[in-house]
């Protein structure tokens, strides 16, 4: 399955819509890990991560020598 495919499934699939307040991580922090993957970053890059619900994508990066900066509207 392509990266593509795995985003389009999880997040086509009607579940970010049932949603009730509780946190909602399709695929945990396996699409933060394939994207960090996938870009490369330098150390010590800024990375912004918009829609950053509590922090757990945040705290990823920032685990990863990153600059990260977590924005969301909740």
């Amino acid at each position: 399955m392509s990266d593509a495919s795995l985003c389009r499934g999880l997040f086509g699939s009607g579940l970010v819509h049932e949603a009730d307040g509780t946190p909602l991580r399709p695929g945990g922090l396996l699409l933060t890990e394939l994207m960090l993957r996938h870009a490369r970053f330098a150390a010590g890059a800024t990375v912004l991560d918009v829609g950053c619900g509590q922090g757990a994508g945040t705290a990823c990066l920032a685990a990863r020598d990153l600059r990260a900066i977590g924005i969301d509207l909740s």
